[in-house]
This record gives structure tokens, sequence and C-alpha cells, in this order.
């Protein structure tokens, strides 16, 4: 590249001002092309010295075909400006700045030019913009008890049989069996968990009281965001209120627009039928909860 640097300069600087004589259209278009790398731009051919342009198809060769893979070629030499030449190419291209996992994936450069989005859990996609949590069945631990009842509580209980971790998915022993708050009952009353660690959670699920037809029909879950407040889970139009249950028995499960990381979790009731009685769990991707 060199070379043909060194030859587009010489042939500009011995002849700028000898006009076209006798030249074949190719060698016209390499002169004329050679003249607009010059900077001239007065349509003057600066090559009608048989050897020098002769050289010059010598070093360039079949790339000078066409003016357009000319200018390819003085593109990659980088002049800068002025037409100064010489000066070696920039740096490749980072290609994971600015980042393309669309800020839910790690980037991973692979060669010069192209990368690999690493996705997070939830998340598919060549930039991990699509959410699968729709696949995502891995229990937190609260059906299981790998969360332990210290890490369920809640604003409320209705009495010591009824404890926030009874609340827990599919339960059917013991005296409650369920949570219920405190009456009188109202909206707002919450059941929160601790998973220990901040968790990519991406779905609920709830149940009723197996005891009697006590059940939540809606309710909102928040959870801790970093700034050490509760804020809902969300879609694009705002703040979610999740459909319930219909029966004692039957889980609903509600997938999140998309995963929410973090390491406390808490369903706030808003409706009801009869009680508010309720069993639930959360869903990850993560093979690792407890």
């Amino acid at each position: 590249m060199l070379r043909l640097t060194f030859w587009l300069g010489l042939c500009a600087s011995l002849t700028s001002n000898l006009v076209t004589q006798g030249l074949t259209e190719s060698d016209e278009r390499v002169c004329f092309a050679v003249t607009q790398l010059r900077g001239t731009g007065d349509g003057q051919c600066a090559c009608s010295n048989d050897d020098i342009r002769r050289i010059i198809r010598d070093e360039l060769g079949d790339v000078l075909d066409s003016i357009d893979r000319l200018q390819d070629m003085i593109s990659d030499i980088n002049c800068g400006g002025g037409g100064s030449t010489g000066s070696s190419p920039g740096p490749s291209r980072d290609p994971c700045n600015p980042d393309p996992c669309s800020g839910q994936g790690v980037c991973r450069r692979q060669g010069n030019n192209n990368f690999l989005c690493q996705c997070n859990p939830g998340f598919v996609g060549l930039d991990c913009s699509a959410s699968n949590v729709g696949s995502c069945a891995i229990s937190v631990g609260i059906t299981d008890s790998r969360v332990p009842d210290s890490a369920i509580t809640a604003s409320s209980i209705y009495s010591h049989h009824y404890e926030a971790h009874y609340g827990r998915l599919n339960r059917r022993v013991g005296r409650g069996q369920a949570w219920f708050p405190a009456r009188p009952y109202r909206a707002g009353e919450w059941i929160q968990v601790d998973l220990a660690a901040p968790t990519t959670v991406v779905a609920v699920a709830t149940q009723g009281s197996p005891r009697g037809h006590w059940w939540v029909t809606s309710y909102k879950v928040n959870y801790k965001a970093a700034t050490n407040l509760f804020q809902a889970v969300s879609s694009n139009t705002g703040s979610l209120i999740f459909q319930g249950n219909r029966d004692r028995n039957t889980a609903v499960r509600n997938n999140f627009a998309k995963p929410v990381r973090s390491r406390y979790f808490r369903l706030v009731v808003q409706t009801w039928h009869r009680e508010p009685g309720l069993r639930l769990d959360y869903f990850t991707c993560q093979t690792t909860v407890f």
C-alpha cells in the first residue's frame, strides 16, 4: 500500500500541467482518479508520461478496472487532510462500543469487527432484545422450602396459624396451609420474599387457600431496586396489575414483561374472593438459587 501511495504522489507531482495525449479509455480513468486524489479537480490528466503511466498500471493491476475500486483503495490509505499520504491505518473499531446487546447481555469481541452477545437469563436473540421468560420454569425455592421460613415475611398476619411462611405454592400440610393478612382486609397488604442474593425473576404463580373458597383475584409485584426503594414490575405502558386466581387450588402463572433482577420481591394484594388467602412462588431461568 505504501508503494501505491508513492507512485500516485510521484505521478501527480511530475506532470501536473500536462494534458491527456493518446491515452486509452482505461488510462484516462486511472489518470483522472490520480488527479482527484491530488485534489486539482481541473479535469486534466496527470499521467501523459508513458513510463510513469506503465508503472502505475503495473503497481495497481486489475484493481484499477473501475474508478469505484480505485476509490476503495484510496480510502484504505487514510491520506488525511490536504491529500497527505503515508499515514498508517487507524485501529480497528471496537464492535462492543457502543454496547450492541440492548443492556441485557455481555458483549464479547470476536475478531476485529465482530461480536457475540451472551444474553442474561430470560433474554435471547443476536442482541438479547427478545424476552424468553415463558420458557423459564425454575422455582426460586419457595415451594420446596429452599427459601427458609425466616426469609418470607408479610405486612400482617391473621393469626399464627396463617403466617407468611405458610404461603408456599402447593402447600397442603399444617393447620394454616396459606397466608392470610390481618382483618379488616384491605388492598395493599403484602407478602415478601428475601432471596438472599440478587436473582433474575421472570414470573410469579399463585394459589388460594386449600381449606376454603378464599383467594386473591388481582395483585401487583414490587421489587427493591438499586435505589433501595420498592418499585412495581411494569411494562412499557406502566406498572402491571396481574390477574390472580379463580379457584383455590389451580396455580395461575403470570410472566413479567421482562426479567427483573433483585433480592427482594413483594406481592401486593389488590382484590380477593371472600378472603385473601394466598400461596405463591417465583420463577427464574437461573440454575442455582439458594
